[in-house]
């Protein structure tokens, strides 16, 4: 009877003995977990658009997480800068940029109404706006907007002419304009005369391009009746020499030293 009770004994504190030492062991374990910190961030935007990722509200990412931001501005309406907490936003100048989060944080996104003016540039004859072109234009309040204002061949430019407040320099073909109002410009060009005297003969610069020739002819230095888009003229003793507006030189008259052999000249 002894020798039973002895072995019951004996299993009942193995029993107990095994049962400490799950428990030791569950309660090690436990004691070794590690729970990964949270942070919160919140987002708010300005009237004008929304932040449409991840959506305005307050959520909880786990530290060290990199959240894709994303500000969406309203028709007539453009995007800011973030501000709040962006020490860790990666541009704070980008509708489209990141947030690493280090700590709970609350950002806004900012918005405002954009207010656009119209440039109406008009042509004048002698020459063309080639920047931004003839016609109107919407472009932002404030912006700077090129301008540039080329002379047909036997023209110059005079000066930018109508609502000129916020030009640049109006005397400078090209220059800038600042979009303060509606404005409606135009770039005025004049008629640049031009004679050449020869030896025995005088050549004049018409304002269509062709060329006419008085004086002496011995050698068909007034031979210009087929010249066109003429934009300078020259003449020597007894030859006469034109530029056209695609650069090509033309020449008649005395050729005796090759004065005249101009035929594979381009001058741009």
């Amino acid at each position: 009877m002894k020798m039973i009770l002895s072995s019951r004994r004996h299993r009942h504190v193995a029993k107990l003995g095994m049962f400490l030492i799950a428990a030791a062991l569950i309660a090690g374990m436990a004691g070794c977990t590690s729970y990964a910190t949270e942070y919160h961030l919140t987002i708010f935007s300005t009237e004008g658009g929304a932040v449409t990722a991840p959506g305005e509200a307050t959520s909880s990412y786990y530290a060290g997480a990199v959240v894709t931001l994303v500000a969406t501005p309203d028709p007539a309406c453009r995007f800011v800068k973030w501000t709040g907490n962006v020490g860790t936003i990666s541009d704070v100048n980008a509708a489209t940029t990141t947030i690493t989060m280090d700590d709970d944080y609350t950002i806004t996104a900012n918005f405002v109404a954009v207010v656009t003016h119209h440039l109406t540039i008009s042509g004048t004859e002698g020459g063309s706006v080639t920047s931004p072109g003839d016609g109107t234009f919407i472009h932002d309040e404030g912006a700077a907007v090129d301008l540039v204002a080329s002379p047909d061949g036997c023209y110059h430019f005079v000066s930018w002419t109508g609502d000129v407040d916020t030009i640049a320099d109006v005397s400078d073909p090209t220059t800038t304009i600042t979009m303060a109002g509606d404005c409606t410009i135009a770039a005025r060009f004049d008629y640049t005369p031009m004679v050449a005297g020869g030896y025995r003969h005088t050549v004049g610069l018409k304002n269509d391009g062709t060329v006419v020739v008085v004086g002496r002819s011995d050698e068909t230095q007034d031979d210009v009746g087929g010249w066109t888009d003429i934009v300078r003229v020259a003449a020597g003793s007894k030859h006469t020499v034109g530029l056209k507006s695609d650069g090509t030189v033309v020449a008649v008259g005395w050729n005796y030293a090759g004065e005249c052999n101009v035929g594979g000249w381009n001058l741009i």
